[in-house]
């Protein structure tokens, strides 16, 4: 065994550390952007948001918390565009450095507006959107952080909560690594992204947390190496 996929390690990722501000942030943000087009990092969200699209006839009213660079925002927008939908994205981020990035990244597009908010005390009222996502996000929090932000996405959310993560897996952890050493990646997603793995999640995990944060959710896996978490709102 390459590791002991069985337990979720603890480590701190070096975007975790927002004293990091400088050219290293912008690299690994775009690196990241980059590693989630190429390794289908957008599908668990999508996957979830299809029949929501289909269904609503004013825009869908959507929050990202944990945005990062704000690419799942922009690629939500294009491609509800492709599916002849409307949605307005608030993309969200406690660290203001990454929210500085993200506004310049998503400038183009007016239904994407970007904040800072703290996910374990969100400014917004209850039912105040649709649908709440929280894409390869959780994995940075301890099981009782993640089920706080977990409930304090239900209480701001209207009808759905959405959750896209990461598989912990060895064959993903060492791809993963090959592929950004390969790729000549910067030095903060080379690190973080094998670490990002190993804090991931098994099949039951994501559930687990939901239910605990008093939510009845899906579980499902996409690929490559990703799960899905999908919760309706009662």
């Amino acid at each position: 065994m390459l590791f002991d996929y069985r337990e979720r390690v603890r480590g701190e990722e070096l975007m975790d550390d927002f004293s990091i501000t400088d050219g290293r942030l912008t690299r690994g943000l775009t690196d990241l952007r980059r590693l989630n087009r190429w390794l289908n990092g957008y599908a668990p969200v999508k996957r979830a948001l299809v029949p929501l699209m289909k269904a609503q006839r004013q825009p869908l009213e959507i929050l990202d918390v944990g945005c990062g660079i704000g690419d799942l925002a922009v690629e939500i927008v294009r491609w509800s565009q492709r599916q002849q939908s409307r949605v307005r994205v608030t993309a969200t981020d406690a660290n203001r450095a990454t929210v500085a990035v993200a506004a310049e990244n998503t400038s183009r597009f007016s239904q994407i507006s970007v904040s800072t908010c703290d996910a374990f005390a969100l400014p917004f009222a209850d039912d105040a959107f649709d649908v709440v996502v929280a894409s390869q996000f959780l994995h940075h929090f301890s099981p009782a952080d993640a089920v706080r932000i977990l409930r304090e996405a239900a209480r701001v959310a209207r009808i759905k909560v959405i959750v896209g993560d990461l598989h912990r897996n060895a064959v993903a952890r060492y791809g993963v690594g090959a592929l950004t050493r390969v790729f000549g990646f910067g030095e903060m997603v080379q690190y973080d992204a094998p670490l990002s793995v190993r804090r991931g999640f098994v099949r039951g995990e994501l559930a687990e947390l939901a239910e605990d944060a008093g939510l009845e959710a899906r579980e499902y896996w996409v690929p490559l190496f990703r799960w899905g978490l999908a919760a309706d709102i009662n």
